[in-house]
């Protein structure tokens, strides 16, 4: 399991089992969605 993933299970996953999980997306101003989270590995390359 990646850090990511711990992330998303643990902490993420928590809170929005806590709390609910907003209804509005969040996106970009050229409607790109945007995750929860980033991490290194997202810019591709070597991070």
């Amino acid at each position: 399991m990646t850090t990511r993933e711990e992330w998303a299970e643990k902490v993420y996953g928590a809170a929005v089992e806590k709390a609910g999980e907003r209804e509005a997306l969040f996106a970009t101003s050229s409607g790109t969605p945007v995750q929860p989270v980033y991490d290194p590995s997202d810019l591709g390359g070597d991070g």
